[in-house]
């Protein structure tokens, strides 16, 4: 965590939001949100003690 708190990113934007979901009951939601008949190679996830989620801010650029 730290070291993506530092990491560089253009502009010193910083674009990006941590989200950690460790509460048992959302975490099952979001663990079972990443896997489907087409994505089969991510169950493990719904054992993971925690789920970190990297989400990306769009740039609000007024053209």
């Amino acid at each position: 965590m730290e070291a993506l708190h530092l990491a560089p990113s253009a502009c010193n934007s910083q674009p990006w939001r941590v989200i950690v979901v460790d509460e048992p009951n959302l975490k099952a939601q979001v663990a079972k949100a990443t896997f489907s008949a087409t994505l089969s190679f991510n169950k493990f996830v719904v054992q993971a003690p925690v789920i970190i989620a990297l989400v990306l801010e769009r740039p609000k650029i007024i053209a």
